[in-house]
């Protein structure tokens, strides 16, 4: 068993004595070992995740009923003494996270936030302050800071958030249909659809099959456009967030059709083999970190989804190097569309 330990993780290591005896909910922690770490000195230790990788190797760690992957914490999960966030680059997303747990712990606890400089982790003063919450800095280092935040130090006027409150919703047209998009914090392109997807929407064959499956889902805007084009298609969405799984659903729900929707960490975790179709804006970043692994992965292991006359159909940014990658996974490979930025990738094998 692997003792690795992020340089947050090895921060909060240091300070471990902050959690002596408490019960423990730790959020957003990474795959590592801090769990087992934190384990040793707190009385119970709970891990809430919204990333499935994470929250599957986290569950190695934890009993499994002290492990949840979603985008809210259980109801029966309460009377937390400390909370440990570690703190995503999204800043609305930090918020939501701070005010959902109020409903889940004491009234004297301590809400902890650790990450790396770097990654935002010093909007957590201003972030508290906007939402009426004291701060203190605690410690810092490997370039990395850990914040508390006193619950005792809430206006009581300050109500917990729920994720309904955090939907907001936008529409696009997409051949001659009218779309309404529901996105929440956390979710790719939250606010906009993002000149990629839209390349993609306006390329999307006519030939894709009745099993497509759209990965990396998103707010679901490419689901549901895969269901609008042939209303008796079976159309499966998938992404590793739960933020995006929410928002595809909702997407899904508000414009009257429906996909099956799950979570995976990968391409392997396609339940599907006999795919007509994988349609994808594929994913390249995992915080402010570029990480291309997944999507090599897809292109590698695609066919084997597909079924014998399935097609890969897939936007990228120009610079990434996927036609070689391409060109070894099928044997019929082209250009659908493309512009200074983007190209629409067509592979059959």
């Amino acid at each position: 068993m692997s003792s690795f330990l992020s340089d947050a993780s090895k921060l909060l290591v240091r300070n471990i004595e902050l959690f002596q005896g408490k019960r423990c909910l730790l959020m957003n922690n990474p795959a590592d070992q801090f769990g087992r770490e934190l384990s040793a000195t707190a009385s119970a230790v709970y891990s809430y995740n919204y990333h499935f990788g994470y929250h599957q190797q986290l569950t190695s760690q934890l009993p499994s009923d002290h492990c949840h992957f979603g985008v809210e914490l259980p109801q029966d999960w309460a009377n937390f003494d400390a909370i440990i966030i570690y703190w995503p680059k999204e800043k609305s997303l930090a918020s939501y996270l701070v005010q959902h747990v109020l409903n889940h712990c004491q009234s004297d606890a301590m809400v902890y936030c650790i990450g790396p400089n770097k990654e935002g982790i010093r909007s957590a003063a201003s972030i508290a302050k906007s939402i009426g919450i004291k701060s203190n800095k605690l410690d810092a280092a490997k370039h990395c800071s850990l914040f508390g935040l006193p619950v005792a130090s809430i206006d009581d006027a300050i109500s917990p958030l729920s994720i309904e409150s955090q939907q907001k919703t936008f529409s696009v047209e997409w051949q001659q249909q009218h779309i309404q998009l529901v996105t929440v914090p956390g979710v790719f392109s939250a606010n906009h659809l993002d000149d990629g997807t839209a390349l993609l929407l306006n390329s999307l064959p006519d030939d894709l099959g009745e099993q497509v499956l759209d990965f990396g889902c998103g707010c679901g805007i490419v689901a549901t456009a895969l269901a609008h084009q042939q209303t008796k298609r079976d159309v499966y969405a998938v992404d590793v967030n739960a933020f995006a799984l929410y928002a595809t659903q909702q997407t899904l729900a508000a414009n009257q059709l429906s996909a099956t929707v799950y979570p995976v960490t990968g391409v392997n975790d396609i339940t599907q083999n006999q795919l007509s179709a994988i349609v994808t804006n594929p994913p390249f970043h995992q915080g402010v970190k570029t990480h291309y692994q997944v999507t090599e992965d897809l292109i590698r292991l695609a066919p084997q989804k597909l079924n014998r006359n399935g097609q890969l159909v897939a936007v990228a940014n120009r610079f990434l190097q996927y036609p070689e990658l391409l060109a070894a996974a099928f044997k019929d490979n082209q250009r659908l569309n493309q512009t200074s930025k983007f190209v629409v990738y067509q592979s059959r094998s």
